[in-house]
């Protein structure tokens, strides 16, 4: 808990902004998960031209009651070099 505090402090103070571009997704119906691929883009303060990083996350889901599709698990895939 504190640990997020201290990030979330560091981020107003540091005026720090983020905005993630997907480019592709993959479903995998049978594993329950979709891997979205896409461009992870960090502003710091006034600056105007932002890091660009690309990234690639996977959501693994189950399915609840009344076709409500429950989110189990957010997790960025490690790229590799």
């Amino acid at each position: 808990q504190k640990e997020l505090q201290k990030t979330i402090e560091a981020i107003k103070k540091d005026k720090i902004s983020t905005v993630f571009y997907p480019k592709e997704f993959v479903v995998l119906s049978s594993q329950k998960m979709v891997t979205v691929r896409g461009s992870f883009h960090t502003y710091f303060g006034h600056d105007k031209v932002p890091v660009v990083v690309e990234k690639t996350f996977e959501l693994l889901y189950q399915r609840g009651p009344h076709g409500v599709i429950l989110v189990k698990e957010f997790r960025e895939k490690a790229h590799e070099v």
